[in-house]
């Protein structure tokens, strides 16, 4: 109805994933950064993409051009750091974290 709502509310509803309090909000953003910038960069540029393509796009293109993304990334050397690193039990180390 394009009314305000509540932090809790939209949590509730399924928004937003997190509540903290305002003393907290700039360590729990540098947490979750951290944990993205752990993430392949590769995926993390195609998922990024897809999410403001999804505004632009009805429902089946979206979905289509999310698919087209997930379906490239399985050439990527990260997702052969992945696999191996799920199967020797690991942590991934991806491209730009790789020491």
């Amino acid at each position: 109805m394009g009314e305000p709502i509540s932090a809790r509310a939209a949590l509730d509803l399924g928004l937003i994933n997190q509540v903290v309090p305002d003393d907290l909000v700039l360590t729990s953003a540098y947490r979750l950064a951290t944990r993205i910038a752990a993430k392949s960069l590769d995926a993390t540029i195609a998922a990024k993409s897809a999410v403001l393509d999804a505004f632009d796009l009805p429902v089946v293109d979206g979905l289509d051009a999310e698919r087209a993304r997930f379906n490239a990334l399985f050439d990527t050397p990260d997702t052969q750091e992945g696999l191996r690193a799920f199967l020797e039990k690991r942590p991934a180390q991806f491209g730009r974290n790789r020491s």
